[in-house]
């Protein structure tokens, strides 16, 4: 994989598909990334960096957690909100943190 393929494959973009949900930090926000990504493995996470091309610039992100969920099921409003609460009481400035929920998808109505 040659240097273009490699960055394509960390770019991201902003929020989450159907049933994903994640868990990350803008590194962008914060004032010592290499202390935050110090402390998120030290929490126990292992971050992967990916960035976002934003109007407004480029954002690193260090996600900690990337999941699928089943895309026609709602995940619970509760789900990783004591994970993203510590992170947020942690990391300066709060607003950093990310959690994002993808809605699901509607269900195709059958045609009668």
């Amino acid at each position: 994989m040659n240097a273009t393929e490699q960055i394509k494959a960390l770019k991201m973009r902003p929020g989450a598909r159907p049933g994903q949900i994640i868990l990350g930090i803008d590194l962008s926000e914060v004032e010592h990334p290499s202390q935050v990504l110090s402390l998120v493995e030290h929490l126990g996470y292992d971050p992967q960096l990916r960035y976002l091309e934003l109007n407004i610039g480029l954002h690193i992100l260090a996600v900690l957690k990337d999941e699928q969920h089943d895309p026609m099921v709602m995940i619970d409003d509760d789900y990783l909100m004591d994970e993203w609460e510590a992170l947020t009481g942690q990391i300066t400035p709060s607003t950093a943190v990310r959690l994002w929920r993808g809605l699901p998808k509607e269900q195709a109505r059958v045609e009668q």
